[in-house]
């Protein structure tokens, strides 16, 4: 399995680009923690412990790529966890996105993927070989 890297936010609200990010909420229940998909308000569980809720929410935004929103007993957010795809190799790129790339650019990016520079950096390159779609 593909690995993503990980950018955490603490302490914050969610980003505002979330029209095509997968969002998963944390929220507490009488008995347990349940992690709950925002667009389609299904739960995808219900867990004894918060951090075994917070373990499952962050396995499936690591898989699929997301932010997972942590509230607190009260209601309140308490911290937002932010996974990419852009770490996660061409491949689940492509089939997430839904475009094919280039072997090309399969090339270059998991070259990029070996390398420890910024998402900013890696887009960079990419745009100055590439030019925007």
């Amino acid at each position: 399995m593909l690995e993503c890297r990980m950018s955490k936010q603490s302490k914050t609200s969610p980003g505002s680009d979330t029209k095509h990010r997968m969002r998963i909420a944390i929220t507490p229940l009488k008995r347990g923690w349940a992690v709950i998909s925002q667009q389609s308000q299904n739960s995808h569980g219900v867990y004894k412990t918060k951090r075994e809720a917070q373990h499952a929410a962050r396995t499936m935004a690591r898989e699929r790529g997301g932010e997972v929103v942590i509230r607190g007993r009260d209601g309140r957010i308490q911290g937002v966890d932010t996974f990419s795809l852009a770490r996660c190799g061409a491949a689940q790129l492509s089939a997430v996105e839904g475009v094919r790339l280039s072997e090309d650019v399969v090339s270059d990016i998991n070259a990029l993927d070996g390398q420890e520079m910024s998402d900013d950096e890696r887009r960079n390159r990419l745009l100055s070989k590439y030019g925007r779609v």
